[in-house]
């Protein structure tokens, strides 16, 4: 997959999200190694059947190399040794080798120890026209360095990714594009792990609010009033 002269293509935190629009049909197996994780074509015994819109003749027959941050909650989005860890790692196995097997590619997975490190080392690459990383995925907090630094490729430029599918979420698109040019360097899933991991729960005593005429939670969240300045009002 080739995805520019110098830049990389950018995916911030969710990249099961690519790889999804990319799988259908049904996978074969994997093989691991040290370096990070490699997936390539071999047996799984239960069908998997996705939906896309991908021509069916695609076969890169390449490797796609992923750069990603190695730390909880990041690096089981992308990688799974195998069958048998759970409902999650089951599904993240499924998805990389039906990836494989459907656009005839092997995915290897770098790892850096941080997003810093990880952000600092796109740039190298970068810099020196290394073309090694494919696909980066970080977390959200360093993820506008890169593309003030024009480190990525326009999303909206790439074959194939069409971010107004329902397995990109519409709300991060809408927030990070540049609509006057309708440039977009990064985007998520709706289904990422690290959006429930990172989620927030609020709980209330609903006889107090009433004591106090508050109105009720429910109904403010269902006005799309539900922010924090709502909720600090609230509290003071």
């Amino acid at each position: 997959m080739y995805l520019g002269k110098y830049k990389v293509l950018s995916l911030c935190l969710a990249l099961c999200a690519l790889l999804s629009l990319i799988s259908c049909g049904t996978g074969d197996g994997v093989t691991d190694t040290t370096n990070g994780g490699s997936y390539s074509e071999g047996d799984v015994s239960n069908d998997v059947d996705y939906i896309c819109d991908l021509p069916e003749h695609l076969d890169y027959n390449t490797e796609v190399n992923y750069m990603y941050t190695d730390l909880f909650g990041r690096s089981d989005e992308l990688l799974s040794e195998g069958l048998g860890g759970g409902v999650i790692l089951d599904a993240v196995y499924e998805r990389n080798v039906d990836v494989c097997t459907r656009l005839g590619v092997e995915l290897h997975f770098s790892p850096e120890s941080s997003d810093v490190e990880a952000v600092s080392a796109i740039a190298r690459l970068v810099q020196a026209g290394d073309k090694s990383i494919d696909i980066f995925t970080v977390g959200t907090y360093v993820c506008m360095t890169p593309v003030l630094a024009g480190h990525y490729l326009n999303l909206n430029d790439v074959e194939y990714i069409d971010l107004s599918k329902h397995y990109w979420n519409q709300d991060y698109n809408e927030m990070m594009t540049f609509t006057s040019q309708n440039l977009q360097y990064v985007a998520t899933s709706p289904t990422a792990i690290s959006i429930f991991r990172k989620g927030y729960l609020t709980i209330f005593n609903r006889e107090l609010f009433q004591d106090y005429q508050i109105p009720d939670l429910y109904q403010a969240v269902e006005n799309g009033e539900w922010t924090l300045d709502y909720q600090y009002k609230i509290i003071k």
